[in-house]
């Protein structure tokens, strides 16, 4: 359904998380439209900052904050063996965090897609939550 590149924001002299989605159905356009509204006002540690979002002829983009590193799946694959339950409750802590935070907000955010693919980890052993498209407001 989609791509994220690694790109350089030329006017903010950044690098940047360039999330392309490549569908033109008008319910998952609206989907995309939703993630970029959601992101944009939610500040944590555990989540991407969304500066942007438009459309061209290439399709509709969400510009983000980078985050370098590894999702869970990869680094899970690449180690070919379990993560010590140390790290693993740290790493668990943070995204537990990030969850609270969501749930607190007014209306509370679900996030409804948690899986490895969709959690990283920063070159500074962040754990980042990732991929909003799913999310939803509880009301």
């Amino acid at each position: 359904m989609g791509a994220v590149y690694e790109a350089f924001d030329e006017r903010l002299h950044t690098t940047v998380a360039l999330k392309q989605t490549l569908v033109n159905d008008p319910q998952l356009l609206k989907a995309f439209e939703r993630e970029a509204r959601l992101l944009a006002r939610l500040r944590h540690p555990a989540l991407t900052v969304v500066s942007d979002y438009f459309s061209d002829e290439g399709g509709h983009f969400l510009v983000m904050q980078y985050i370098s590193g590894d999702d869970f799946a990869r680094l899970l694959q690449q180690r070919g063996q379990p993560f010590d339950l140390e790290t693993v409750l740290d790493w668990a802590d943070q995204l537990l965090r990030a969850l609270m935070y969501l749930h607190a907000q007014q209306p509370p955010i679900i996030h409804r897609d948690i899986k490895p693919q969709n959690i990283k980890l920063s070159d500074t052993n962040e754990v980042i939550l990732l991929d909003f498209g799913l999310a939803k407001v509880w009301h």
